[in-house]
């Protein structure tokens, strides 16, 4: 059966789920979890941004609040992974269950916006996609903050549309919660301040009776953003020295470029590392060197030679594709020429202004920052979902028609979810098979550190090092994370190992630091017998060589 051809706007509650949607629910959950705690078990070495997270947990752990903040500010993701520390959890484990958990549960929420806006079916078919999505599966299981987006964005669309058709306060109160959360995991997350907006003001024009209600509620919706920093500033900050309003780097990055003016790079976790290269300069060597003190002024600049920069459409369309997969895709755009009324209707209207925001945000960021990310897109499935799941059901329907043209009546709907179920596979196996060489090489590379130089290691790297120092050391090193001098750093955590990577770094600024720590009584630890070891650099103190050259000598002898 095809979708229908209109969708008109209710007001009021929606019809309660009946036994089979329940179980359809049921059945897409279990389809979300498994690919999903399958990839979990699975993964190997996870993403340079899965340390950094840790790494600023650990800032928050130990106290140190200005690294905590020097990137993310306000932020509940960082926050929650210290909180499993504190229950005893593994942080790593923890944070990877969660990722897990928390994709699977945004079906629910998604479900009951869509099945509000549109119909069951197309709720059904649109959850149906999110939960085979490759690159959904493929994320969740990383201990970054994407996943814990997703449910709240998906949540904040829920809420904001119950609240709007409802009129009640606790949705409004919670629609306003659900949005700060969401905007304070990640930027995008700001986005939904337009239907928090638009779907009030949609239906303001049109109930009489409402309006104060609607206006409080709104009022009440746009209260929960400053009363959660607040509350943030007044618990978790509340030994920090001064009060934090979030983080501002992305507004004032739109408005240089909507002006026109030079745009000065924040900092930025970019597309495939966790520090940009443009921090992870010479801010950390102290002046008093003479050695480095001819590059000193440049930590803030961006790299001589970045890796990859990212200028053109080609690039740009590349990774959106590859981010939302061509199917996903597809169906969107069959949708929106489906029904293109719906796309202009106010209340679907504001999806479209989302969609086209965080796209020409990626954009902004690309040729303004030289970088991107595949991630940065997955935030306009949630708005375009509904149209994909019309496309789905066309589709759908179309399968089944020609199957009954060829006189096939009995197995037309039996041909045609069976199709979907063959491209869901298709999907699903694409992210259980996705491989990640640089990562086992990095792991490799530090697992062979760990036996050259023993047990009992303390390594400080810096963060594009981090997966190497992990596995070295078998926990999670000591992260140059903000601008702290080095040598501050080293006396503080005592380290005895330093390991410097010249592939994101430049190679000047990395040679300054050896040669810096050289002068310092530091000796570089030969890494020519490792294999694909160029790119990193390790310096230990002269004794913990001497150190580690008894302990291989006395292993050897055992043997």
């Amino acid at each position: 059966m095809p979708p229908a051809a209109d969708y008109p706007l209710r007001t009021g509650r929606a019809e309660p789920l009946g036994r089979r949607d329940i179980l359809w629910l049921g059945a897409l959950l279990l389809i979300a979890l498994l690919p999903r705690a399958f990839v979990a078990c699975q993964l190997g070495p996870i993403c340079d941004d899965g340390y950094f997270y840790l790494a600023v947990s650990e800032a928050y752990e130990r106290g140190d609040l200005d690294t905590a903040l020097w990137y993310l500010n306000i932020n509940i993701y960082p926050v929650l992974i210290a909180g499993f520390d504190r229950l005893g959890a593994d942080p790593l484990v923890a944070a990877q269950a969660w990722g897990v958990a928390v994709a699977t549960l945004t079906i629910l929420p998604l479900f009951g916006w869509l099945r509000r806006l549109l119909d069951r079916r197309v709720a059904l078919a649109a959850c149906g996609l999110y939960a085979i999505h490759p690159e959904f599966i493929e994320i969740s299981p990383e201990p970054i903050r994407d996943a814990t987006f997703w449910l709240l964005a998906a949540t904040s669309l829920y809420l904001l549309w119950r609240a709007a058709a409802e009129r009640k306060a606790w949705l409004f109160v919670g629609a306003g919660l659900a949005l700060a959360a969401a905007a304070h995991t990640r930027s995008e997350g700001w986005l939904l301040m337009l239907p928090a907006t638009a779907w009030p003001l949609v239906r303001w024009r049109e109930s009489r009776r409402d309006r104060w209600r609607l206006s409080l509620g709104t009022a009440a919706t746009f209260a929960m953003t400053p009363l959660f920093v607040l509350l943030f500033n007044v618990t978790v900050l509340r030994d920090h020295d001064r009060w934090e309003l979030g983080k501002l780097e992305h507004f004032r990055l739109a408005a240089r470029w909507i002006v026109g003016s030079d745009v000065v790079a924040p900092p930025a976790i970019s597309g495939s590392a966790t520090i940009p290269p443009a921090f992870v300069g010479l801010s950390m060597i102290s002046t008093a060197s003479a050695a480095t003190s001819n590059v000193a002024d440049r930590s803030h600049e961006m790299p001589e030679e970045p890796l990859k920069r990212c200028t053109g459409a080609s690039s740009y369309l590349r990774s959106a594709v590859h981010a939302l997969e061509p199917v996903p895709l597809i169906l969107m755009l069959i949708g929106a020429v489906g029904w293109p009324h719906l796309l202009l209707r106010r209340e679907h209207l504001v999806l479209s202004a989302i969609c086209i925001a965080v796209l020409t945000g990626v954009w902004v960021r690309q040729v303004t920052l030289g970088e991107i990310n595949g991630r940065y897109f997955l935030a306009c499935f949630f708005p375009a979902s509904g149209a994909a799941g019309l496309g789905a059901l066309w589709v759908l329907s179309r399968l089944e028609r020609g199957w009954k043209t060829f006189g096939r009546q009995r197995g037309a709907a039996i041909a045609a979810a069976t199709t979907a179920v063959l491209i869901g596979t298709v999907h699903v196996v694409e992210a259980v098979a996705a491989e990640h060489p640089s990562r086992e090489r990095e792991a490799a590379i530090g697992r062979h550190l760990g036996e050259q130089l023993g047990p009992d290691r303390s390594f400080l790297v810096l963060p594009h090092a981090c997966r190497v120092g992990y596995y070295a050391g078998g926990q999670l090193p000591v992260v140059a994370l903000d601008d702290t001098p080095l040598e501050t750093l080293l006396e503080r955590y005592q380290s005895d190992t330093v390991i410097l990577e010249n592939s994101y770094t430049p190679a000047s600024q990395c040679e300054a630091l050896a040669e810096h720590l050289k002068l310092c009584g530091w000796r570089t630890y030969d890494l020519g017998d490792v294999p694909d070891s160029e790119g990193f650099v390790v310096l230990t103190r002269a004794e913990s060589i001497a150190d580690a050259s008894r302990l291989r000598a006395t292993r050897r002898h055992r043997r």
